[in-house]
């Protein structure tokens, strides 16, 4: 559980130190005013990451050089610990009660993150980027390995990307980086392989509540292999090495995957109507918090709900909330106080222009 967040200028908060102890929490305001960006804060200390950009840069106080991103956490061992992010000049600083932490999959496990947004039916019927994210987000919080060969796999693609772009003809150092691309690879596609499973079976219990043919929803992966195994990545790796060579980039592996949502036999990317995606997105981030779930410990669980439950019918909201009801702590943002019997003992904070009601 989070206890306290501390923000120095992120996004449009200058200075906020801020008590959150509660188990569910609601941040009231009109658009604009930073609820999401509280949200964003907590997801960011979680992954490392942001739900709404891929440009860390983005997330710095206009006008500013730096930010910072703090939280005070009870760990399992149900002590305090102070985890601190701090950027400048696109450099990262990662610390632990004031100690340096080297290793990014040292400083996410602390926290598992699921954040339900109104553009999470681009998972479903956006681009493929959208739909790999959202799998490499639920799969590194459940398995430590898949965040380390992920880290690993970008720089070895990045590096060797860089060498196809000149059209180098090094064949032993295009090698030594697809060995290591190979190595990863592998790991990256087993995991996405069996996590896509594990989803659909999930999918098909949430989705039967709504629809009598559940079993009618289906994922279908699509890597570019049909092994996961390390020789055939390097095999196919020395396959498209010309090729790469003139086009001047990698045309094959993980970051090439896909994966097909079906439902009721329809591509919803094509086919599905637009109630239909909303309900599966929305499902797809339930099942997630049930994954999450499944391990012993579900205190480290945060649930974030950036506006998106006013549109629920009382079937789907009730479900929703008995759902993501596991987790140990839960963020919502809302326009007006909401009336639901859910919220009855929840902790609620006035948002205005940057400024928290209730902030220390």
């Amino acid at each position: 559980m989070i206890k306290t967040l501390y923000l120095n200028n992120f996004r449009n908060y200058r200075s906020l130190e801020l008590k959150v102890d509660h188990p569910v929490n609601l941040f009231i305001g009109r658009n604009g005013q930073g609820k999401t960006n509280i949200l964003e804060a907590i997801f960011f200390v979680s992954m490392l990451r942001s739900f709404r950009t891929l440009q860390i840069r983005e997330l710095k106080m206009i006008g500013q050089k730096d930010f910072s991103v703090g939280a005070e956490v009870t760990n399992p061992n149900g002590w305090n610990e102070l985890l601190k992010i701090g950027c400048s000049d696109n450099k990262r600083k990662l610390t632990i009660d004031g100690k340096t932490v080297p290793k990014a999959s040292e400083f996410i496990k602390r926290l598992r993150t699921v954040v339900f947004s109104p553009d999470d039916i681009a998972i479903v019927n956006g681009n493929s980027a959208i739909r790999r994210r959202f799998f490499d987000f639920l799969i590194s919080m459940m398995e430590p390995d898949y965040l380390i060969s992920m880290q690993s796999y970008s720089i070895a693609l990045k590096s060797r990307n860089i060498l196809l772009k000149r059209h180098s003809q090094d064949y032993a150092l295009l090698l030594a980086y697809e060995t290591i691309l190979a190595r990863e690879g592998a790991l990256i596609t087993a995991f996405r392989d069996e996590y896509s499973r594990i989803l659909m079976d999930s999918m098909k219990n949430l989705l039967a509540n709504f629809y009598d043919k559940s079993g009618g929803f289906r994922i279908k992966y699509h890597p570019l292999m049909s092994s996961f195994s390390e020789d055939s990545f390097l095999e196919r790796f020395e396959q498209e090495r010309e090729r790469d060579i003139r086009r001047g980039f990698s045309t094959f592996g993980p970051q090439t995957d896909e994966f097909d949502f079906f439902l009721n036999h329809k591509l919803m990317r094509h086919f599905g109507s637009n109630g239909q995606c909303r309900l599966v997105a929305l499902c797809l981030k339930m099942a997630s918090v049930e994954i999450l779930s499944m391990k012993e410990n579900t205190a480290d669980i945060v649930v974030l709900v950036d506006d998106v439950t006013g549109d629920l019918d009382p079937v789907v909201k009730k479900i929703f909330f008995q759902k993501i009801n596991k987790a140990g702590q839960i963020f919502f943002t809302f326009t007006e106080s909401p009336n639901d019997e859910f919220f009855k003992d929840s902790s609620v904070f006035q948002v205005n222009d940057g400024t928290v009601e209730g902030a220390i």
